[in-house]
């Protein structure tokens, strides 16, 4: 059974509440990380490769190109759009989101809007 949309969020909000967990730096976000740390949608996803790199919407590899993006994701993920993984995304890769030890208020913010428009 497919996880809904508001329990990705809420799973996505403990995930990132130690921003220490985020798989982005200055320059780019990893899918999974040379430190085998996972982004939003890396984390959900079936076998992510350091290396993964682009949004949902235009998912790239390396080694593989552009790729079906729904088949990389686990069972219990599937069946939700890339524009809500593409906007759940956003909320790791934004540094405005986090401050040094927690979501900042804007990353919280950021969250409530994503529960109002996807919790239904």
């Amino acid at each position: 059974m497919s996880k809904t949309k508001l329990e990705i969020i809420n799973e996505t909000e403990v995930a990132y509440s130690d921003p220490a967990n985020r798989a982005a730096d200055d320059e780019r976000c990893y899918y999974l990380s040379p430190s085998r740390k996972m982004c939003a949608v890396g984390r959900c996803m079936k076998k992510p490769e350091v290396g993964f790199f682009g949004t949902p919407l235009e998912l790239k590899s390396r080694k593989l190109g552009i790729i079906n993006f729904e088949q990389t994701l686990k069972s219990e993920y599937q069946g939700h759009s890339v524009y809500f993984w593409s906007d759940l995304q956003k909320f790791h890769d934004r540094s405005q989101h986090f401050n040094k030890n927690s979501i900042s208020q804007k990353g919280l913010s950021y969250l409530e809007a994503l529960r109002k428009q996807y919790g239904q």
